[in-house]
């Protein structure tokens, strides 16, 4: 119960306290330095980013290794037609991602990925093959869920 709270109040300040994902981390030292793959997930829509991760018709993914993107897939999203909590990050998960990266996402969902330890970056628009350079650059700007839709709170 605890636990669950915390990771409430920690969803919480990150919705309202902007705290920048650092981008030139191990992982970017990683990726660029070699020997080190790195499979990310891109909610996909149109082949843009899409705006709400739960409801992305596909994930773009993409395997990353030495800077280069060494294979790619378009997945269709177990979740599209019909929400059930847990299912996509869970998906996603068996597929071996490390990092998500999506418009918006609501806080359940952002908390079991990050809970699985897949890094999440959201507030993020474009199309997938610009917003995948500048990922693997170091240069991707994330910011605030994009998320906004009047059935629920993300």
């Amino acid at each position: 119960m605890i636990l669950r709270l915390y990771g409430s109040f920690l969803t919480f300040l990150r919705t309202c306290f902007y705290f920048k994902y650092d981008y030139n981390s191990q992982y970017q030292k990683n990726l660029k330095e070699g020997g080190y793959k790195m499979r990310i997930a891109v909610a996909t829509e149109d082949g843009y980013v899409a705006q709400h991760f739960g409801r992305c018709p596909k994930f773009t993914i993409l395997e990353v290794k030495d800077g280069q993107i060494v294979n790619q897939s378009v997945l269709e999203n177990p979740g599209y037609r019909t929400h059930q909590p847990g299912l996509v990050p869970t998906f996603l998960r068996n597929q071996g991602v490390d990092c998500v990266i999506a418009g918006g996402m609501g806080p359940n969902a952002v908390n079991m990925l990050e809970s699985f330890g897949i890094k999440v970056i959201l507030g993020v628009t474009g199309k997938v093959e610009e917003v995948m350079k500048a990922f693997i650059s170091g240069s991707l700007e994330g910011g605030e869920s994009l998320c906004d839709h009047g059935e629920h709170e993300c």
